[in-house]
């Protein structure tokens, strides 16, 4: 990620040199070009963090945008065990009862909700079957067919996720809602975030790395062009909803392509990210022992020094 100028070291001048000890010139030379070339790399290094974390905050962002989905529960399994009838609230305050017969054929009776009928046969007040058919031996022949109708219906519906906005009017999509940006402005702003970080982090990758597909580059690329291309209210709904509910067709082979090709992104944003602290932590270490090595060097000429100077006196 460093740039190409990080080697670059300003050299000390020869009357810099001539106008120092050999203390000096140790500090002057040694010290310095250690300052120089390890302050460069470490500000490459920081700039780097700086766009790579700034890049998971945009993902992170636009994840949570794209979990702004619902998903509506199934009501309760419309079949009563007891009965062997299938029970369902139909319009208004009615309940809707399917029964199978002897004889295979499907009926269907409305009244009001939480009525009780009198079995004609057994005088009970709930319905059985025996209330539809004298022939008791026939009822689980019966059953069968009605549990299937019940299970047909219930288990034959998909569960399908839905915008959690139904409408460009809906509260909090175009206009703030409590206090919180609202969901059109916010992608607004981290789509042309992110636009501004890949201009960051192609002037920091090297040239040879950039078409890498694996490569944060790339990733984020095609993150940002599966972004909504205009903020329509239905070309947003579709980035959301990425063909999660769709059925019987094509697209619905590529639902979730959107959400994979965003956890590839922050993945690899995360792994960079990672591995630049490393090389932090390595540069911290490279930094204390350089300057060790000069601490050592100086002490070392400072007992030379003072050594001759005991051998001149003497």
């Amino acid at each position: 990620m460093a740039n190409n100028n990080v080697n670059q070291v300003t050299g000390a001048t020869q009357a810099e040199l001539n106008a120092h000890s050999e203390q000096a010139l140790i500090e002057l030379v040694y010290v310095r070009a250690a300052n120089d070339l390890l302050g460069q790399a470490m500000g490459n290094l920081d700039d780097a963090l700086a766009t790579t974390q700034s890049t998971i905050n945009i993902l992170t962002g636009l994840q949570n945008l794209k979990n702004q989905i619902n998903v509506q529960s199934k009501s309760a399994f419309g079949f009563d065990y007891a009965t062997g009838t299938v029970h369902r609230q139909v319009a208004g305050n009615n309940q809707e009862i399917i029964f199978v017969d002897s004889n295979n054929v499907i009926h269907v009776t409305h009244m009001p909700m939480n009525t009780t009928t009198t079995d004609p046969t057994t005088g009970s007040t709930r319905l059985t079957m025996a209330f539809y058919s004298a022939d008791a031996a026939g009822r689980i022949t019966q059953y069968e067919p009605t549990y299937q109708i019940a299970a047909s219906e219930y288990f034959g519906k998909p569960i399908d996720p839905f915008f959690a906005f139904s409408s460009s009017t809906a509260p909090g999509y175009a206009t703030p809602l409590n206090g919180a940006a609202s969901f059109l402005s916010s992608l607004k702003a981290y789509k042309s975030s992110l636009r501004l970080e890949i201009s960051a982090l192609t002037a920091q990758t090297p040239s040879a790395s950039r078409d890498d597909p694996n490569g944060l580059l790339a990733t984020l690329k095609k993150v940002y062009g599966e972004l909504p291309s205009n903020f329509n209210f239905s070309t947003v709904e579709n980035w959301v909803m990425d063909n999660y509910n769709t059925h019987g067709s094509t697209a619905a082979g590529s639902a979730g392509a959107l959400e994979n090709d965003l956890t590839t992104a922050l993945t690899a944003a995360q792994s960079l990210n990672d591995t630049q602290k490393e090389k932090v932590r390595q540069f911290l270490f490279i930094f204390q022992e350089y300057y060790q090595s000069a601490s050592a060097v100086l002490t070392s000429m400072t007992q030379i020094v003072e050594h001759m100077a005991q051998k001149i006196s003497s």
